[in-house]
């Protein structure tokens, strides 16, 4: 056999272990969405439909997955998130430093509301919650849990994220959460829904996000987008950011009862999560 043969199965060999890695990931995406969506596991023929791979392809790599925790079975061939995702996920949220700060701005938040205080973050077209402190207030929100994940502008920190994009990602964002959720679906009927267009326009123009009751009528909230870093948190008449610089990597949000979101206690809330936004983007700035 000559070297070239022998560099050409190499080769070979490399990219069918990109297509591997791929398809697992393929197959982890489609075991998420579907905790996500419905909360149920996922069987091998559902997955074979979900994926489009062929069914000997996704037994094999369940069988891979399985073995290293990524994925766990029952014995009726249905299929979930494993819990070495779990161990993966503490690990990966470890290496993050910004989380330390993020975790006191939201201990200074719920102390001083009384409320429930959130991170959410964005991962492509949906808001993700990374983590909450729960105030001492007479109200705890439990609309809204740690790696619970709606589509961008579903929530108030969702909102202010969704809203501090340029126009153009914010609709090619919010096209694709149309697609992806019917009309027939809580999530489609907000995204569609005359409130929740005038509730992301009212954040466009103040720069603060009020989520008035949208997924559950007495829960309100009201989010600030986090900025990247060297950017200070948008106020309230301030000089309007250029379209092409508006961006925004996680937002702050605190959630209550309708009537302790109301003025004028809603501006002193937001005066809070303003001021906590920019700190949090100065120790990025100053970090990097």
């Amino acid at each position: 056999m000559s070297e070239g043969a022998i560099s050409e199965g190499g080769s070979m060999q490399r990219n069918y272990g990109n297509r591997s890695f791929r398809r697992a990931a393929v197959i982890l995406d489609a075991l998420a969405r579907a905790q996500e969506h419905i909360g149920a596991p996922l069987s091998l023929t559902r997955l074979t439909e979900e994926t489009g791979l062929a069914k000997s392809t996704v037994h094999r790599l369940l069988r891979a997955l399985q073995d290293v925790g990524l994925v766990s079975g029952d014995g009726d061939g249905q299929y979930v998130l494993g819990r070495g995702l779990v161990r993966l996920g503490r690990l990966a949220r470890g290496a993050h430093r910004d989380l330390d700060a993020i975790g006191d701005a939201l201990a200074r938040l719920a102390a001083l509301t009384g409320d429930t205080s959130f991170y959410t973050e964005r991962s492509g077209t949906i808001a993700v919650c990374l983590m909450r402190e729960d105030g001492n207030g007479p109200f705890r929100n439990n609309v809204l849990a740690v790696g619970d994940r709606h589509p961008l502008g579903i929530g108030g920190g969702s909102l202010a994220i969704l809203a501090a994009l340029p126009p153009a990602e914010a609709a090619r964002i919010t096209e694709e959460n149309l697609r992806a959720y019917g009309d027939d679906t809580e999530a489609g009927a907000i995204l569609r829904s005359e409130r929740y267009a005038r509730a992301l326009h009212e954040a466009r123009s103040t720069g603060r996000a009020v989520n008035p009751g949208l997924v559950v009528d007495e829960s309100w909230a009201v989010g600030v987008a986090v900025p990247p870093p060297g950017r200070t948190s948008a106020s309230e008449g301030a000089e309007p950011v250029p379209d092409d610089e508006r961006e925004a990597w996680g937002a702050l949000s605190v959630a209550s009862i309708r009537s302790r979101l109301q003025e004028p206690r809603l501006s002193q809330i937001t005066a809070a999560l303003r001021k906590e936004a920019a700190a949090l983007a100065e120790r990025a700035r100053s970090a990097s």
